[in-house]
């Protein structure tokens, strides 16, 4: 299946992907995310205002169904996912939203063993509710400086989202499973007959 991504930056697009397309073949239903279906929202107003826009031009592009990722930043949870639903209603294609709180570094977060196997250390505890973390990007560049002593890159986030449990993820971050069912309901939209 042809899959389009609306996200906020590219620093979420190998989390995003990875995630995706692991939650996507455990459903069976494989899918192809190419560079020609991700858009870049630049942070959540521009996702909502460009929405439309991006969902349109991901249909022209071939995608059969639609994934709109964007990090709560500290305001209403409920405010931004009923913003984009509310947007989405006129998307000819299934859509699945998901508001990551804070941002999308407190899922890497959860998962502490894929931390230290991404890191190469076994030091990283398990963290304390990785949803209330008031700056995940920051912790995580923390947490990779005191444990493993190297920055964090862009590959790192790719890795860690390779190597992350799903079942600990969705046990430890509420929005991410809020998010896994809902993907998991699109799919099953997209796939007549399944």
């Amino acid at each position: 299946m042809k899959l389009g991504l609306i996200i906020e930056g590219e620093y979420d697009e190998p989390v995003i992907s990875k995630l995706v397309r692991r939650i996507c073949k455990q459903s069976g239903c494989p899918v192809n995310i190419s560079k020609e279906r991700i858009r870049f929202g630049r942070g959540f107003g521009n996702i909502s205002k460009k929405l439309d826009a991006f969902a349109e031009q991901l249909q022209i592009v071939g995608s059969e169904a639609i994934v709109v990722v964007a990090d709560n930043d500290r305001k209403s949870r409920n405010l931004r996912l009923n913003s984009l639903r509310d947007k989405i209603r006129g998307i000819s294609v299934p859509v699945a939203v998901g508001i990551a709180i804070e941002a999308v570094e407190a899922w890497l977060l959860a998962d502490e063993q894929a931390l230290n196997l991404s890191l190469g250390t076994t030091q990283i505890p398990k963290l304390p509710s990785p949803s209330k973390i008031k700056n995940p990007k920051d912790k995580l560049e923390q947490v990779a400086k005191k444990y493993a002593n190297q920055p964090v890159l862009r590959d790192l986030y790719g890795q860690i989202a390779d190597r992350a449990d799903k079942k600990v993820l969705d046990k430890r971050c509420r929005c991410f499973n809020r998010f896994h069912n809902e993907l998991r309901s699109c799919l099953r939209k997209a796939q007549p007959g399944t």
